[in-house]
């Protein structure tokens, strides 16, 4: 018979007498009954009919409720329910489990003051999931919760937290690619669980992010599932590392989230990182210090000084073992230091090292070839002058090693642009608050940590090169919507505050070259890797599609490509 059919004062198993109804979910329906053998004992019942579903799905729904039995059957934990028996009756199927006396955290964020929780509440209930969620990830085999959200969250009158709903919970099987079935909870779910891998601890990582993001934030996921707005940006008094913590654990590539849920909750304590040198700052603010008190004048003094010893070191013979050689920085696009007139030049040095030659050696009277001390004429050398007989066998011809070793998904993508790109600033890449809006000929973003635009002219090909323009400016909460008032044709529409300032302002309006948005900016977490001379950010229109755009900022261009 149907779910939901059976009366108060009806008995199941001649042992169980419904009371009445507790609630309803997706997978059936819940009674409180009284237990006619334990005097005073009260159990939640959960009654699942087959007959509710459509024949292909009924096998399917049978299996995981006789494995939510299975599972809770042998665990013992504070945060879970125990379960009594299962048994089948009437053609349903029924689990018998301790009662909890109590509300749900759905209940809970529903009558809170904006949705959401004071910090330190939240952070408890946080710390006993991260309990029990530990607790199930290290069975043998682990078990993945997979439906973690505030409706599967009891928070009994006694105190303390309960797991409840145990129906696509799933054992880890390693080696397995993929999850057998797509389930979960739009928003909460992650997306390996929409058949883009499998389920493991980080499955519940995710859920337990958006679980934590809304408790302090009181935002609803399922409005833009993969896609968090940033907990500082709608609740202020929350700490800075707890909204990093956040930001990871919800990252849409598993292979960025913390491997386990104590990882997570370690990480909430952990001070964010220093953000890194925008790589257009060249001076430092102690040159400034050091100009402001006189050393500027200390240091051309030095600089004089210096020179004229070097002359008076030099002499007009042929360059000795002790010639002083100048180390160029070891970039690929570096280029050699230059000589003042007068100066023999040299064979064409390599871009790690320069030969810097004393300037008051006889000028050639002929046009130097590539041996320097051999005339046109083929003129026998002085004695005791080396002649260079080819190139040099201490050329370097291995890349120079980066002081930051790179890991993550885009290693290969560096590898493959490493001398336009130049070293990584950080080993693996961050999770940064960032805005985008589309356009009819390009795309505007901007990185919230170095409160940087980047404007992207589209290009055409396999791989998406274009232009690409950006730059600084202050974007602050008070600037107006509005900076023009130019009319958008139908469908299209008009950029507003810091896109629309630029839109405005530097890129010429209506009769700009990127065209008219397509859509609304929209705010989320993305991921980016930065290097001395560009960086690399997940495309989120070809999320799932490994794509991402790749920034040359000395280039002033842009590639997207797959990595």
């Amino acid at each position: 018979m149907p779910t939901g059919q059976l009366n108060i004062g009806f008995v199941l198993q001649q042992r169980y007498r419904i009371l009445g109804r507790l609630g309803k979910g997706g997978m059936g329906v819940v009674y409180l009954a009284k237990d006619s053998r334990l005097a005073g004992r009260q159990w939640a019942i959960k009654e699942l009919s087959p007959l509710n579903l459509p024949p292909a799905e009924r096998p399917a729904a049978v299996q995981g409720f006789r494995q939510e039995a299975q599972v809770l059957a042998r665990l013992s934990h504070p945060s879970l329910a125990k379960v009594v028996d299962v048994f089948e009756q009437g053609g349903n199927w029924y689990l018998v489990m301790e009662y909890i006396s109590g509300q749900t955290l759905e209940d809970l964020l529903k009558k809170a003051p904006g949705g959401r929780l004071p910090i330190e509440q939240a952070l408890d209930i946080f710390s006993q999931l991260c309990d029990v969620l530990s607790y199930l990830h290290n069975q043998q085999p682990a078990i993945i919760f997979r439906d973690l959200k505030p409706s599967n969250i009891m928070l009994p009158s006694a105190g303390g937290i309960k797991l409840i709903d145990f129906g696509i919970a799933r054992f880890f099987k390693p080696g397995q690619a993929h999850d057998t079935q797509a389930m979960g909870t739009p928003g909460y779910a992650a997306p390996e669980q929409y058949g883009r891998g499998q389920s493991d601890a980080r499955t519940d990582v995710y859920a337990l992010g958006v679980v934590l993001h809304q408790m302090l934030t009181g935002y609803d996921p399922s409005i833009t599932p993969f896609r968090l707005p940033a907990v500082e940006t709608l609740n202020p008094r929350v700490p800075l590392s707890v909204g990093l913590a956040i930001r990871q654990a919800t990252e849409r590539d598993p292979d960025l989230r913390p491997p386990t849920v104590a990882h997570f909750k370690q990480a909430l304590s952990v001070p964010p990182p220093r953000p890194p040198k925008r790589p257009n700052e060249t001076v430092p603010r102690w040159v400034w210090a050091l100009v402001g008190s006189g050393g500027l004048l200390a240091m051309l003094v030095c600089l004089i000084v210096g020179a004229v010893g070097l002359r008076g070191l030099s002499t007009p013979a042929t360059p000795s073992a002790h010639t002083v050689v100048a180390v160029a920085p070891a970039s690929p696009t570096a280029e050699p230091i230059g000589s003042s007139s007068g100066t023999v030049p040299a064979a064409s040095p390599t871009p790690s090292q320069t030969p810097v030659v004393p300037t008051d050696l006889p000028t050639p009277t002929e046009t130097p070839t590539e041996t320097p001390t051999v005339s046109p004429s083929a003129t026998v050398p002085p004695t005791g002058t080396p002649t260079p007989t080819g190139t040099p066998t201490d050329t370097p011809t291995a890349t120079p090693a980066c002081a930051v070793e790179m890991s993550g998904p885009f290693t290969g993508l560096w590898q493959l642009y490493r001398d336009r790109l130049g070293c990584p600033l950080q080993s693996a890449p961050q999770q940064i608050w960032t805005a985008e809006q589309a356009f009819e000929n390009g795309h505007m973003f901007w990185r919230e940590d170095w409160d940087d635009y980047y404007v992207v002219y589209d290009g055409h090909g396999d791989i998406l090169m274009g232009d690409l323009l950006w730059g600084n400016e202050p974007w602050s909460e008070g600037m107006p919507t509005d900076s023009c008032q130019d009319e958008p044709p139908p469908g299209l529409v008009r950029p507003i505050r810091g896109f629309g300032l630029l839109w405005c302002t530097k890129l010429g309006a209506s009769n700009a070259r990127i065209g008219w948005g397509l859509g609304n900016e929209a705010g989320f977490i993305d991921t980016w890797h930065d290097f001395e001379r560009g960086s690399i950010l997940v495309d989120s229109d070809g999320a799932g599609k490994g794509l991402a755009y790749v920034f040359f900022y000395q280039e002033s261009i842009f590639i997207r490509q797959g990595y």
